[in-house]
């Protein structure tokens, strides 16, 4: 799955949302609404990522695994028990 495709399910489910809350209330979702702004928040730390993980791939050449903190040491551990080393 391409990195872009994960982005596509949040603005189908904010319009999704919106239509609803329209319908239930007669009005349209404000802008102050606690929900919404959480969902635009989420989208945009999403996009952020994806534009880093972007990044990351172009300048690195080919697509690698993009490690955590701390991923090292879990993986030495698991191979060392493994291997009884």
């Amino acid at each position: 799955m391409p990195v872009r495709d994960t982005g596509q399910e949040g603005p189908g489910l904010i319009d999704e949302r919106q239509n609803a809350f329209a319908a239930r209330t007669g009005q349209p979702m404000g802008e102050d609404n606690i929900w919404l702004a959480g969902r635009c928040q989420e989208q945009d730390a999403l996009g952020r990522i994806i534009l880093k993980l972007e990044q990351t791939r172009l300048a690195d050449g080919p697509p690698q695994a993009v490690r955590g903190a701390g991923v090292e040491a879990r993986t030495d551990a698991i191979t060392r028990s493994q291997y009884g080393s």
